[in-house]
């Protein structure tokens, strides 16, 4: 899983994987570089005075099958979840109950909508992306795949810098 975090004024921040095997996360900044084991940086926790509070956490792609498990998870743990995706399946329609659930019908290209979600989060789960293998370049147009996947995950994360958001997480494989 990568991660990339702090894109507010502590730009230089993100995660590697040691030669032991563990993944650690780096600072970087001022031309000094600090490493540190992840697990001590718990993903989707926060306290204060030793109390843990919610957060609001936006999953862009949280309708599907991964995004789903971790919206639940998160619902779980009593944090507020807005979830963007361009639909919603029936995994996340059944969370419509909670009071701390939300669901935005929409896409990670659109920059005003990103502007106003973003802007109350706390942290981001990006999930949003057009995946597949074969069936990715016979249904879709490449720029189409290019413009979500990497244009939107652009987009998404000048919108965290500029709204300060904690953490930004993106799941990816190497």
């Amino acid at each position: 899983m990568g991660e990339l975090y702090g894109l507010g004024p502590l730009a230089g921040r993100g995660k590697v994987g040691s030669l032991t095997g563990e993944e650690l996360t780096f600072d970087h900044r001022d031309g000094a570089c600090r490493a540190y084991p992840s697990s001590t940086l718990p993903i989707y926790k926060f306290s204060f005075r030793g109390k843990e509070l919610s957060m609001n956490i936006l999953v862009t792609g949280g309708a599907g099958f991964i995004g789903s498990h971790i919206v639940d998870r998160l619902i779980a743990d009593e944090h507020h979840v807005t979830v963007l995706d361009l639909w919603e399946s029936e995994e996340v329609k059944s969370l419509a109950t909670h009071s701390n659930y939300r669901f935005i019908e929409g896409s990670v290209l659109s920059d005003d909508l990103l502007s106003d979600l973003v802007a109350t989060m706390d942290r981001v789960v990006h999930l949003a992306a057009i995946l597949g293998t074969s069936e990715t370049i016979t249904t879709y147009d490449v720029e189409e795949v290019a413009l979500v996947n990497v244009i939107g995950t652009v987009k998404l994360l000048k919108q965290c810098r500029e709204h300060g958001v904690g953490r930004v997480v993106i799941p990816t494989t190497p």
